[in-house]
């Protein structure tokens, strides 16, 4: 069964994405699909947008889908280890909005389950990357549809090659740990290298 419930919930949220990219609430979608998911055209991706929020806020992302090759440079894509499948946490997710003043805009949001270790990544990471568009697999896959995963797979190696940045998530102890530090920033800089022989360019740029 698909890792989602459906709730009805308001929050205000940042008005608009950078990119120009269409909101998946507004695509038509089957019965039997989420209303998260609709399907992706060929040649398409989503990207999550990592919303800010305080220390002992919900996480909370809003997902739109591009062209890959629109996205490129636009994004940040997430690698990490998924943990336990079965220890899970909730973040919301926005599938609809109404602006009802300049600048003021309301969301209707569901609720998504995602692994622990992946739920304390976006919690560690939103204080730097508030606001910013990220691709997860694990959220922005529909992992409970083997047709789109069976699609978006073989695109990961180029999903990475053409974001802006790879951030490689171990773990919070590694993450707070300055003896590590130097160990992450070369791991880093290897990722980095990696996905500029992908673009074809001089690594040392």
């Amino acid at each position: 069964p698909p890792f989602y419930t459906i709730l009805l919930l308001l929050f205000h949220f940042p008005a608009n994405l950078s990119v120009n990219m269409t909101n998946d609430a507004t695509q038509s979608s089957s019965q039997d699909r989420s209303p998260i998911y609709p399907p992706l055209p060929p040649g398409h991706i989503r990207l999550c947008r990592l919303l800010p929020g305080g220390d002992d806020d919900d996480i909370a992302v809003e997902l739109a889908s591009c062209a890959l090759e629109d996205g490129e440079d636009k994004y940040f894509a997430l690698s990490y280890m998924w943990g336990d499948p079965s220890i899970r946490h909730e973040i919301s997710c926005a599938i609809g909005k109404l602006e009802v003043s300049p600048g003021n805009t309301i969301y209707v949001a569901t609720v998504v389950s995602i692994t622990k270790n992946l739920f304390i990544a976006l919690k560690a990471l939103r204080p730097m990357f508030g606001n910013q568009l990220f691709w997860i697999d694990q959220i922005t896959i529909n992992q409970s549809d083997p047709v789109e995963k069976k699609s978006q797979i073989p695109m990961m190696g180029k999903i990475y090659a053409s974001a802006q940045m790879a951030l490689l998530w171990l773990s919070k102890e590694i993450w707070l740990n300055q003896q590590i530090c130097p160990h992450v920033e070369q791991a880093h800089r290897i990722i980095a290298e990696e996905i500029a022989a992908a673009r074809g360019l001089d690594p040392s740029q």
